[in-house]
């Protein structure tokens, strides 16, 4: 699996409560981004996640006219997953990039409750790794 950097959302970011993804992607003024190949919307665990039982994580895709994310438009939402999930490979189900209208795009991590460790790596991409 091959990443871009400039559609990347998250490197190795840490997420130990509800938070923005560390980067946004910015598509540029006009036009629909979502014609043409499917792109994949890939959100993957890097470290494991600790804490309490019972925690969750959400990951959703928003979009927003201003850098600022001031009121944000979600386009899509993965699963719920849960503490016992959140180890180390695995991947969010988010599918491919929904359509959208706005310039900006983000990740947002929706955490039920605070996490003591726990790392993510997310982006764009146009195919998956499948190999083992």
């Amino acid at each position: 699996m091959i990443f871009d950097k400039e559609l990347m959302f998250s490197e190795d970011q840490v997420i130990t409560a509800s938070a923005a993804s560390t980067n946004h992607i910015d598509l540029g003024a006009g036009g629909d981004q979502s014609l043409g190949e499917p792109i994949i919307l890939h959100c993957q665990v890097t470290e494991d996640f600790s804490t309490s039982t019972g925690s969750t994580l959400v990951v959703s895709v928003q979009e927003s006219a201003a850098t600022s994310f001031s009121s944000p438009t979600t386009l899509a939402t993965s699963e719920t997953a849960t503490t016992t999930d959140l180890k180390a490979g695995y991947v969010f189900k988010l599918g491919h990039m929904p359509s959208h209208d706005a310039r900006y795009l983000r990740l947002y991590y929706t955490a039920a409750t605070s996490f003591s460790s726990g790392k993510l790596t997310a982006g764009l991409i146009l195919s998956k790794q499948t190999n083992t």
